[in-house]
């Protein structure tokens, strides 16, 4: 059977059911689960029930309760989500909450993301802010903004250019961190790690205003440590380089420790 298109202008009200492409401009409600290709939201949308669309594009607002799947998703509006987020490919340039867990491959943020669940991604971009209050599990994240997570975040490669909160343990093979503002991890564990003010590839150069910020962290444990403007009480690791301005209070290492002069270090030990 052929799907219909539905087209919203003013107030109205679309029935469970398979639909092909669906159009809202003023007020839509939905109850029940809904099926459709292509959905666009430029108005105030309520649906009540598991949704799985093709695309969903939001300039509007749009709040829904239940499971969204998903395959490309674009918020430039505002949306909420009382369940959980499934999708293939995001864009959010609006603000979104999701008051589940999500499930995404890749995911982009230049507006304001929050979970309240733990997340699943392959590859996450932040351009602006994006809040967890559970914990991340990635392949890779770059983020150029402001990324705080309340447990845990654990990735093959994590690249931070601004601001970072970890409450629990960041853990990654490869962790690069070029604070600028505040940057906070209870710990942190990779095989190499470092922290610096030197930006790499494609992270943007540093400018006169562009001011470096400060680490602080209660334990950095890798193979290959590197650190500037850290503020750290326990270190452990094979190679420890404290670079610029580092004020440590234990180091354990196995092979090489060097200390520059504007730095510090309470006690050491080779193990």
């Amino acid at each position: 059977m052929e799907r219909s298109n539905i087209k919203l202008i003013g107030d109205g009200f679309i029935s469970e059911g398979e639909y092909n492409n669906i159009k809202i401009v003023g007020d839509g409600k939905s109850e029940g689960n809904i099926v459709a290709n292509k959905v666009k939201i430029l108005g105030d949308c309520n649906f009540d029930g598991n949704l799985d669309f093709e695309s969903l594009k939001v300039t509007g607002d749009f709040e829904t309760k239940g499971v969204l799947k998903c395959k490309d998703f674009k918020v430039m509006g505002n949306v909420r989500i009382d369940g959980d987020l499934i999708c293939d490919s995001i864009k959010v340039m609006g603000d979104l909450v999701v008051k589940g867990s999500c499930k995404i491959n890749d995911l982009v943020v230049t507006g304001e993301m929050e979970s309240f669940y733990n997340m699943e991604c392959n590859n996450v971009t932040i351009k602006g802010s994006l809040r967890c209050k559970e914990s991340i599990t990635a392949k890779h994240i770059k983020s150029y903004g402001d990324l705080n997570v309340d447990k845990n975040i654990e990735s093959e490669t994590i690249t931070i250019y601004g601001e970072i909160v970890c409450n629990g343990l960041l853990n990654a093979e490869e962790v690069i961190i070029i604070p600028r503002g505040r940057c906070k991890c209870s710990e942190i564990g990779a095989s190499t790690i470092e922290v610096t003010k030197k930006p790499k590839g494609i992270f943007k150069p540093i400018t006169l205003f562009d001011k470096m910020g400060t680490l602080d962290c209660n334990l950095i444990e890798g193979d290959r440590i590197y650190l500037e403007r850290s503020n750290v009480e326990n270190i452990r690791g094979r190679e420890i380089k404290l670079i610029n301005k580092c004020n440590v209070g234990n180091v354990e290492y196995n092979d090489l420790l060097e200390v520059s002069d504007n730095s510090t270090v309470v006690s050491s030990s080779r193990v």
